[in-house]
Order: C-alpha cells, then structure tokens, then sequence
C-alpha cells in the first residue's frame, strides 16, 4: 500500500486512488474526468490507470500562470 504521494512519483502508473491523492480530489471526480475523456488514461483489462507522464503534461497544461490566472 501506497503511504504518501512521494512514493507515488516513483511510479509509471497510478491506478483511479492513487490518481485522486495525487490531484487531491475525490475518486469519483477522477472517475467523471475519464468519462468525459477530460483526463488521459490507459485500460489494462477493467482496471483504468493514469501514466505518471501524461498526468504531469495534463497538469502543466492546464496550470495558469501570471496574468493569464486572471
């Protein structure tokens, strides 16, 4: 089991709880997110997990920065 989000950095893949402790939300926001094809993720059978890569590059995308915050 996974005790902090520092151990999480070192992973390749974070499953739907891992994902949510990371952006500090709710699972079943993460859930919505990946309905509405909102946040990228990867199906290995019926499990849905979340590439530590794309995570980041989704992220610095949607961060606002200086005036563009406003």
């Amino acid at each position: 089991m996974v005790t902090s989000t520092a151990e999480l950095t070192n992973r390749l893949a974070l499953n739907v709880n891992e994902t949510a402790l990371m952006l500090g939300c709710s699972r079943r926001h993460v859930y919505r997110m990946m309905e509405t094809d909102e946040l990228p993720f990867l199906l290995m059978g019926t499990r849905r997990w979340v590439p530590v890569g794309l995570l980041s590059n989704w992220l610095n995308e949607r961060t606002l920065v200086g005036s563009a915050a406003h």
